[in-house]
């Protein structure tokens, strides 16, 4: 861990090709494993460190154990043809007896088949998410979370970014009228919207498109970086935290 001095080490790619994200830490290197690490550039992973440092074993103390999770009410605005991938994803994070409420144009339509779920229940309405009136109709400051997905059956990729953020800047005066601030997330398509759009302050901008890419130039690269990401996305597998 302290060889590395550019660099934070998460795992081992063992030579059997099995992951360790992390590995136990009385793991031994064998010959034909490799380092798994967040670093700036494949060549900046490099041995420029100090190696052995004196830790004060006082300072390491057992985890605490893990809260026990409360049902969530989370709101997803925008009927993505995404949106049962979305459903699953949000399932496997949140507490038994959570809701989620989806509202969109044609969301019935999308939500016919609902993927198979545990956790949350889903209720579905039909409507316009630029509409104030609609927003308004939704007590929106009473959800935990806010999710806007960009709705493209109907619209060109610019108009589903520009809905985006009408419905962004909506979101913003109601909960300034409420006194309230609901985390939301955002889905846009194009990234040269990304600016434009930080003036509405949503928390946390997903530009799906580009993300994408990203993940596939990566991937490019190095084909082991596949199963590691699969291993980082899981809701399951382990996590990355700053």
């Amino acid at each position: 861990l302290f060889v590395y001095e550019d660099s934070a080490l998460v795992g081992v790619s063992a030579r059997g090709g099995e992951l360790f994200l992390p590995p136990a830490f009385d793991y031994r290197l064998q010959a034909g494993d490799e380092i798994i690490a967040v670093s700036e550039d494949d060549d900046t992973l490099v041995v420029n460190g100090r190696g052995r440092v004196n830790l004060d074993e006082q300072a390491i103390v057992a985890q605490r154990p893990a809260t026990l999770q409360s049902p969530e009410r989370t709101l997803v605005l925008g009927a993505s043809d995404r949106i049962g991938l979305v459903l699953r994803e949000i399932d496997a994070y949140v507490a038994a007896g959570s809701h989620t409420l989806v509202v969109g144009e044609d969301a019935a339509e999308i939500l016919s088949a609902r993927p198979t779920l545990k956790n949350i229940q889903v209720s579905v309405q039909t409507g316009d998410i630029t509409d104030r009136t609609v927003l308004d109709g939704l007590r929106v400051p009473t959800f935990d979370h806010v999710m806007v997905l960009a709705e493209t059956r109907k619209h060109s990729q610019d108009l589903a970014d520009a809905r985006t953020l009408v419905t962004l800047l909506h979101l913003r005066d109601i909960d300034e009228k409420a006194g309230r601030d609901v985390p939301v997330t955002s889905e846009m398509l194009d990234i040269q919207n990304r600016e434009l759009a930080s003036v509405a302050e949503a928390d946390d901008f997903i530009i799906s498109n580009t993300l994408i890419s990203l993940l596939m130039a990566q991937v490019s690269e190095n084909r082991h970086l596949a199963g590691v990401f699969e291993q980082l996305f899981r809701p399951e597998g382990h996590e990355i935290y700053l």
